[in-house]
């Protein structure tokens, strides 16, 4: 599975990247407090809270005095389960209790390298950040510009049609707007071009596979590349590495072996 897991501390390490392409951090507050601008709502966590962050998101750190553990997952995860969500079956469920022993459950699973475990957690994390991403978007008092909805829209739609043929003019025609406009303000957004999005997109989504030992000629094919000497030039590219480096479910991008979690029993009993 592509992840990382790093802490901060304030008094320590700043916290480098809030956002990050492709990738969904999600946050969970060890000490102190984290007070954020996120689009345009002002949020204040504390210990015990957990939060996420979406690379087409914008956020603003305003203070941060403690410590937090950062999860960064692979777009490729969410939208997978994204695309399996029934939206009209969905049941209340309690969002800040379950997503801390979600989250606890993934660091217990990590250290004990149990991939199944991992697996399973971090899918059930995901569903509770995308039941309340709907119920969020079905309330009144969280309103976003055109714009804002504009690009998540688009990183959507992306992101779930990665195995298939996109354009930017496709795109700009399926949601009616201005294809000068739409790469003008994506780019504004995102600080990257579409098209260069879309190939990123499908690039870090191709990781995912290889992971899970897809063999790479199949995955090239899977997400439209010519030839595999283009994927394997753009694969470099992107991520650094010729894809052969990938080793399936490697282990190295975590970071687990070198954190400590002393609140950890502390959540747990209290969860």
């Amino acid at each position: 599975m592509d992840y990382t897991l790093k802490t901060y501390h304030a008094k320590h390490v700043p916290i480098s990247q809030l956002s990050r392409p492709h990738f969904l951090h999600i946050f969970l507050i060890t000490e102190g407090e984290f007070m954020a601008l996120k689009n345009t709502t002002f949020h204040h966590f504390k210990v015990g809270d957990v939060f996420h962050i979406h690379d087409y998101e914008s956020i603003k750190q305003i203070s941060f005095n403690g410590s937090l553990i950062c999860l960064s997952l692979n777009n490729f995860y969410y939208y997978q389960y994204f695309q399996q969500l029934n939206f009209d079956a969905i049941e209340h469920i309690s969002i800040k209790k379950e997503r801390r022993v979600q989250f606890l459950d993934i660091i217990d699973a990590i250290q004990h390298q149990s991939i199944s475990n991992l697996n399973e957690a971090i899918k059930h994390l995901i569903k509770n950040i995308q039941y309340s991403e709907y119920h969020n978007s079905q309330s009144s008092e969280i309103q976003c510009s055109y714009k804002t909805s504009l690009i998540k829209d688009v990183v959507q739609y992306v992101n779930t049609h990665l195995t298939t043929k996109i354009t930017c003019k496709q795109i700009s025609n399926y949601f009616f707007v201005n294809n000068s406009f739409l790469s003008r303000e994506f780019s504004t957004s995102m600080n990257c071009k579409l098209s260069q999005y879309i190939t990123s997109s499908k690039i870090h989504a191709s990781v995912c596979n290889l992971l899970n030992g897809d063999h790479l000629n199949i995955v090239q094919q899977r997400y439209g590349f010519r030839t595999q000497n283009e994927y394997c030039y753009l694969f470099n590219n992107v991520i650094g590495c010729h894809p052969s480096n990938i080793q399936p479910h490697s282990k190295k991008r975590s970071e687990i072996q070198h954190l400590k979690f002393d609140f950890y029993q502390q959540f747990q009993s209290n969860a």
